[in-house]
């Protein structure tokens, strides 16, 4: 097909949607053939961090390029079949995109919810688009095919994901207000290793007015997490990191216990964490932390009480 044949079938093919509709197909069609060759280098760059230890798959699908580009190529294909009357366009943008999101789970949750929101915020507009009329029917009308209970299916499924899932995690474990967050909070702390988001959520439980269940609960739960932190930094972190990694640990970890008057458990972290980072950085961290900072004065009676005793077992 030459040239001026295309663009007769273009012309002839155009004349059947209305203009708005035809505007933004071909809009969509020229930029994400565009994307796809723009993003790829990136995409190399991205995987190109798999030669260095730290980046795993996730975090370089997560971090990198590749999720915009995986989305620009489907949006490609299924927008092509749009174009040629066939409504499975909808349907691969649907699935594609439900799928292309979820792996960011594993680096964020709040992330996976904010990037599938903008890639259906904007299949919304695409598919209003496709119900303006020409000559009294839609697009839509126009087009063969049926899915209609495959698609209510995915939309149903990406609604209880983004919108339900979270606050209903945040109620079960125990919280009683932000339940989307501390949700979101809760399951990036089981979804991803990093030590970061497990201690995270520990803080959230130790400190929150807004946790619901007993005193106990939260202590034994709260412990746990910090617990599991600090297996992390012990075992898995990069040695560069490790006493960074620690000094925030065990401020929220000893902060935690002497709000809960938990003194002797409080005594045993702290020397546990002598071992790792010095008096200056634990007192340091909990001085600059907005909401550590409350039990600077305990924590510093609590290492005077420490070193009183020290010099009496000394000098006994």
């Amino acid at each position: 097909m030459n040239l001026q044949e295309c663009w007769y079938v273009i012309k002839t093919e155009s004349n059947k949607r209305n203009p708005l509709t035809n505007v933004l197909l071909y809009a969509v069609q020229v930029i994400s053939f565009v994307a796809i060759i723009a993003l790829l280098p990136y995409v190399i760059w991205s995987l190109g961090l798999l030669d260095e230890p730290e980046w795993t798959m996730t975090r370089v699908y997560g971090k990198g390029f590749i999720p915009a580009w995986i989305a620009a190529v489907s949006t490609f294909i299924g927008n092509r079949y749009i174009l040629k009357w066939n409504k499975i366009g909808v349907t691969i943008l649907l699935i594609s995109f439900f799928l292309i999101c979820l792996p960011l789970m594993r680096n964020e949750y709040i992330g996976f919810v904010c990037f599938i929101g903008c890639l259906y915020g904007g299949l919304l507009i695409y598919w209003l688009s496709l119900l303006l009329k020409m000559d009294g029917l839609s697009l839509c009308q126009k087009c063969s095919g049926n899915y209609k209970v495959l698609n209510c299916t995915i939309i149903s499924v990406v609604i209880f994901l983004t919108f339900l899932f979270p606050p209903m995690v945040g109620y079960a474990v125990g919280f009683k207000g932000k339940l989307y967050g501390n949700g979101c909070s809760c399951l990036d702390a089981h979804l991803n290793s990093s030590y970061y988001y497990k201690n995270q959520f520990g803080r959230n439980i130790a400190f929150s007015p807004l946790w619901r269940k007993e005193d106990w609960q939260r202590h034994f739960a709260a412990k746990e997490w910090f617990n599991v932190s600090l297996y992390i930094v012990k075992t898995e972190s990069n040695e560069e990191y490790k006493k960074w990694e620690f000094k925030h640990v065990y401020a929220n970890y000893i902060c935690f216990l002497l709000k809960q008057g938990y003194l002797e458990e409080a005594k045993n972290k702290y020397q546990e964490a002598l071992e790792y980072v010095s008096l200056v950085d634990l007192s340091e961290e909990i001085a600059r932390d907005h909401i550590l900072k409350t039990y600077i004065d305990d924590y510093n009676a609590l290492v005077s009480g420490l070193s009183n005793s020290n010099e009496s077992d000394i000098k006994d």
